[in-house]
């Protein structure tokens, strides 16, 4: 049962990676994705941030607006002001 999870696991790997290196991604783009993909947000604050990075709808991923906007989403301050966190 372990080795189908493995090759399934690996199946599905090769096919992202495959897309990956089809669209001729930089390891910048990459790097704002693991990023993105590591941080603790969550999948609502992830959509702002893929949304407010590329304002300018050019499909570019860019390290430090990623970086940027995580830290503002992430701050204590700003999640009280939009009320997903209570004052202590």
């Amino acid at each position: 049962m372990k080795d189908k999870s493995n090759d399934s696991f690996l199946a599905r790997s090769d096919i992202i990676w495959s897309k990956f290196l089809s669209q001729k991604l930089s390891m910048e783009d990459l790097q704002a994705f693991v990023l993105l993909r590591g941080s603790t947000l969550t999948p609502e604050e992830k959509k702002k941030v893929i949304l407010e990075s590329d304002n300018n709808l050019e499909g570019k991923f860019i390290v430090t607006k990623v970086s940027e906007i995580i830290r503002i989403l992430g701050t204590t301050f700003f999640q009280e002001i939009i009320g997903q966190r209570k004052s202590v």
